[in-house]
């Protein structure tokens, strides 16, 4: 018996140099904050340079192995099998998988995911995930989230961090009368209108960055 467990023992050390290899280069979690998904997907099989075996990993039984499967294929060049699987995947009931399909076909500038998401905004039950995807309609021009966004801002000190990390993708944009939205304008707005310090400071860092060093943003397609 005890011979039994040194075996196992040592076979997870020899296995170990070959899980960091498909893994890739050696990393901290503050240089890739997605570490730890490389290393799972490593010790299922799968190498995230693999664009195969990322794609068969799409449809794989534990959700979130797809999930970190479908944030890694954003990350290579865009094949059509590709395209196919993950705008499938964005229709997963799995929100995870669905969040993070939407966020690689959107780096690589397809929106066949919008319509859908649109549709799906409200009742994605997870406010981290509801509150990405409506920055990442955003990012296709569809204002529709902001609402949610602007809310949790307000009112959800957990979630206001993730909130906050949207705005930026509602600059230049028209709001859902098809009028200019004044960005800036509306969060001093909210400044002024939130009887909380917390919400006034956070908003008012917020503003001073997109005043003091507007961002370069691409044309919206």
């Amino acid at each position: 018996m005890e011979l039994s467990r040194k075996m196992k023992r040592m076979n997870k050390i020899l296995a170990l140099p070959l899980l960091l290899a498909m893994a890739g280069p050696a990393q901290t979690r503050e240089d890739d904050p997605y570490v730890r998904e490389r290393l799972e997907l490593a010790q299922a099989g799968v190498a995230v340079s693999d664009e195969a075996a990322l794609i068969r990993t799409l449809r794989h039984e534990k959700p979130w192995l797809a999930a970190y499967a479908s944030h890694f294929l954003g990350k290579l060049p865009k094949i059509d099998p590709a395209i196919r699987e993950l705008n499938a995947a964005t229709l997963s009931n799995h929100e995870f998988l669905a969040r993070h399909a939407m966020e690689s076909l959107m780096g690589w500038g397809d929106k066949q995911w919008v319509s859908a998401a649109r549709s799906r905004l409200p009742d994605f039950k997870d406010k981290g995930v509801r509150l990405t995807v409506a920055g990442l309609l955003a990012r296709a021009g569809v204002f529709d989230g902001w609402n949610i966004v602007e809310s949790t801002i307000m009112h959800d000190a957990q979630y206001r961090g993730i909130a906050l990390l949207q705005v930026d993708d509602f600059r230049d944009m028209k709001n859902l009368s098809g009028q200019p939205f004044d960005l800036v304008n509306r969060l001093d707005t909210m400044r002024s209108n939130s009887p909380s310090k917390a919400v006034r400071d956070r908003l008012l860092n917020k503003i001073i960055v997109l005043t003091r060093q507007p961002v370069p943003r691409p044309p919206r397609e």
